[in-house]
């Protein structure tokens, strides 16, 4: 092999290992640990969804219900002690 066609491979494995470095935070997974709200039969209207150490982890798991839960809406409200408290609505 010569030198020229082994810089070229690497050059081609490096540019797609960068890539599948860059597409991964944008394809995150689901969380493992939300319930299925879609198939369960529970409440309408706010629904306290939980509390999270922060606004991003909040508004990640609100976004998730929105877009796979079954959810309209969802509110993230500051808690005194610290933390955020998921309300999300279902119609």
């Amino acid at each position: 092999m010569s030198l020229r066609t082994m810089f070229a491979t690497a050059g081609v494995v490096a540019t797609l290992a960068g890539a599948g470095l860059a597409a991964a935070p944008a394809a995150q997974a689901a969380p493992t640990d939300a319930p299925a709200l879609a198939t369960a039969a529970g409440p309408t209207g706010w629904v306290d969804w939980g509390t999270y150490p922060d606004l991003t982890n909040c508004r990640n798991v609100g976004d998730w219900m929105v877009r796979n839960g079954g959810a309209s809406n969802y509110l993230c409200s500051p808690l005194p002690s610290g933390g955020y408290l998921l309300s999300i609505n279902r119609p």
